[in-house]
């Protein structure tokens, strides 16, 4: 989306609203995304042993299919779910099940949640219980909820083994077996039970995310 051009119905769109500077539509001095993108492919065919994480569903949020290429290409890649489970929640319903199902040891939990200084902790603690809950109704329910005017349903289906599975091992204990192979161990693990239904707490749900406290981080563009 950083890129552009301009589109109010993208998910990320109210971002680059709120930080322009970060908006690259049509501004000289700067790498097109598949640039940056080709790049990171090289790096990855060039160091097979080096395992990547790329954030933001790898930057290929629109196009399931392409991450699935690439999780196929390079068994050194992984992606993570920060700042882009809106779009997974847009997408077709089976086709994302189905992606997570296959690559359930391939995709971590992300947020891009965080704390600055200057923050409002009880402001920002909100959002932080209203984001989890969203996300773990998605990923690991059968509930129906709304996001921005849409009925987006969770990914859980009754009887199906393979759903169950995969909710368990990307948010529950079996979520570690992705972590030892593709996070390294600057990465905290923060347990969330007091912020989820009751329901949820007996799955000893975890996230995991990076440790910043900079008063004056200012987030780079969102591929």
């Amino acid at each position: 989306m950083a890129w552009g051009p301009p589109d109010p119905s993208d998910p990320s769109w109210s971002y680059y609203q709120e930080n322009p500077q970060w908006f690259l539509y049509n501004k000289p001095g700067f790498p097109s995304k598949q640039t940056i993108l080709d790049a990171r492919d090289h790096l990855l065919a060039a160091n097979p042993e080096l395992r990547v994480v790329g954030v933001h569903l790898g930057s290929m949020e629109k196009d399931i299919d392409n991450i699935a290429s690439h999780l196929d290409q390079y068994p050194n890649f992984a992606v993570d779910m920060a700042a882009r489970m809106e779009y997974l929640m847009i997408a077709p319903t089976d086709n994302v099940r189905a992606f997570l199902i296959k690559y359930q040891d391939r995709v971590l939990y992300g947020t891009d949640l965080d704390l600055l200084a200057t923050a409002d902790v009880t402001a920002s603690l909100k959002e932080w219980e209203s984001t989890y809950i969203r996300d773990w109704k998605f990923l690991a329910t059968d509930e129906t909820f709304d996001y921005e005017g849409r009925k987006v349903r969770g990914l859980k289906t009754t009887g199906n083994g393979s759903a169950e599975n995969f909710s368990g091992k990307c948010l529950c204990t079996g979520f570690t077996a992705c972590d030892a192979r593709y996070l390294p161990r600057s990465i905290f693990t923060r347990k969330l039970t007091l912020l989820l239904p009751p329901s949820a707490r007996r799955n000893r749900f975890s996230v995991r995310g990076s440790r910043s406290g900079k008063e004056n981080e200012e987030p780079g563009p969102s591929l």
